[in-house]
């Protein structure tokens, strides 16, 4: 912490609340918890999360358990899945079209299959089509409302074709 920087609060007694289905308000609790525990200088790294949770195993039993029981063959094998779903996500297709090369994105993750598809595989099959619509529809509506979140907190204001935008997205979709 720097000279200048002052100590910030802990937030003890602070409600916190899951904001995802990846976590139970108990484990959002204990997250919030650690985390504003950890937020000295006003940032928190995911290492410093880690040791927090390392250093104090009855605290952090309940979130510990999101870090695949501590078992580093697991941890492994979600690490190269996630690293497989990056490398599927880094490939473009180019084909020619009047001539010309034309990128275009190689696979597509959809949900109603549970995994990537390629273009023409999506095309072929209306299930996955509407699938990856309803995907691009919700990340799209979630993009919005964070935007929408991180103005109304620094107190900014968007240009006026994006508070239209932003007003057309929460009438349409809430």
């Amino acid at each position: 912490m720097t000279a200048t920087a002052r100590k910030r609060p802990s937030r003890e007694g602070q409600q916190f609340v899951s904001s995802s289905s990846f976590v139970s308000d108990d484990v959002a609790q204990r997250v919030g918890e650690i985390f504003y525990e950890l937020r000295s200088d006003g940032v928190v790294t995911p290492e410093a999360f880690v040791a927090r949770a390392r250093a104090e195993p009855k605290r952090s039993e309940m979130v510990k358990r999101h870090f695949d029981g501590w078992d580093a063959g697991a941890a492994a094998e979600k690490q190269w899945l996630d690293s497989a779903r990056m490398l599927m996500r880094s490939f473009s297709v180019l084909t020619l079209v009047k001539g010309e090369p034309v990128k275009s994105r190689g696979a597509y993750y959809v949900p109603a299959s549970h995994g990537y598809l390629a273009r023409e595989d999506i095309r072929a099959n209306e299930e996955s089509a509407v699938s990856l619509v309803d995907l691009a529809r919700r990340e799209i509506v979630e993009y919005f409302q964070r935007y929408s979140s991180i103005l109304d907190l620094t107190q900014r204001d968007a240009d006026a074709d994006v508070r239209e935008l932003l007003e057309l997205i929460r009438t349409r979709f809430g």
